[in-house]
């Protein structure tokens, strides 16, 4: 790709048929290659998080939870963030996918992504 100068452009629908679009510059898939070749496990787990929205980027597909393990940053689709934007600042029950990336150097890196937030929401007294 990098010898020729061709840009890679991948479109495929996710689980919930949400189509999905992945571009790759020439000039960046020697990084790319770097980053993929150190990757030796990929998991992926799905759980169930409490806690509250503290920040929402819809132009960035981006979210922000204070649970009780820590803050969860992490990104979800525009309409999932649309849809609990005006749940900010309340306390949400939440289902995300946590994946888990292992390197040859044993270091561990998560990324969190929202799912949906489920129907039985917390009461809040």
């Amino acid at each position: 790709m990098k010898n020729n100068a061709v840009k890679l452009e991948m479109y495929w629908c996710d689980e919930s048929a949400e189509v999905r679009k992945l571009d790759i510059r020439y000039s960046k898939v020697e990084s790319i290659i770097y980053t993929l070749d150190r990757l030796e496990e990929i998991s992926n787990e799905n759980r169930v998080i409490n806690g509250v929205l503290t920040g929402i980027n819809i132009r960035r597909n981006t979210f922000e939870l204070n649970s009780e393990d820590g803050i969860i940053k992490g990104t979800s689709t525009p309409e999932t963030l649309i849809k609990i934007s005006q749940k900010l600042g309340l306390e949400i029950q939440t289902e995300m996918i946590v994946s888990t990336l292992k390197t040859d150097n044993y270091v561990d890196k998560k990324m969190w992504y929202l799912v949906d937030t489920l129907e039985d929401k917390l009461n809040i007294d």
